[in-house]
């Protein structure tokens, strides 16, 4: 071996080394990429399905990213004070409401809409009892006047057995977490 080849081994060793790092570096880099593109895509569904099935809902839930076993990210839905309060409530509501058509318990909601919510969004669960559950906390609330009241000036201001939510604005959700205490107005469940 000559002078000139020993001065040029180190010097090739090193851009080899560097290049073979560069590579694992880019494909480590197009990972990610990937990971964050497939994150993102996961965010825009787990949000799209919270919002298409109860925007009052969506409020409550936030998105929180894990890593599994492998140090793979993955999204999980965090239920705020609010939501996590009234969760026993809208699940009695819920069961209680002969409309409904399945029964759903508590836990069940809460680990889908926690642990399991990148899974309640695929296409196969979106006639699953917790999905139900969500499209029920949207829907108008089917609430009525418990008694009559009128005026002073003998007018009536409202009608017992008639809908109070004319305007359908007060979703299931609204009416069982913030229940409407006006004065001289009570709701309730239509029978």
């Amino acid at each position: 071996m000559n002078k000139q080849q020993t001065n040029r081994s180190p010097i090739i060793l090193t851009l080899i080394l560097t290049l073979a790092f560069w590579g694992l570096f880019s494909m480590v880099g197009c990972s990610n990429s990937e990971q964050e593109k497939d994150l993102n895509s996961e965010e825009t569904s787990i949000s799209h399905m919270l919002y298409s099935t109860s925007k009052d809902l969506k409020q409550h839930v936030f998105l929180e990213e894990r890593l599994d076993e492998k140090g793979k990210p993955y999204l999980v839905g965090v239920l705020d004070d609010k939501l996590n309060g009234a969760l026993k409530d809208l699940v009695d509501a819920y069961n209680a409401d002969p409309t409904t058509e399945s029964i759903v318990t508590r836990e069940e909601v809460r680990f889908d809409l926690t642990e399991g919510l990148t899974e309640l969004c695929k296409s196969e669960n979106a006639f699953s009892s917790t999905m139900e559950f969500l499209s029920w906390c949207g829907a108008p609330a089917e609430i009525e006047y418990d008694r009559t009241l009128v005026a002073d000036d003998g007018s009536v201001v409202q009608t017992e057995g008639v809908s109070a939510n004319l305007g359908r604005w007060i979703t299931n959700f609204n009416f069982v977490t913030s229940p409407i205490d006006y004065p001289y107005r009570r709701y309730i469940w239509v029978e």
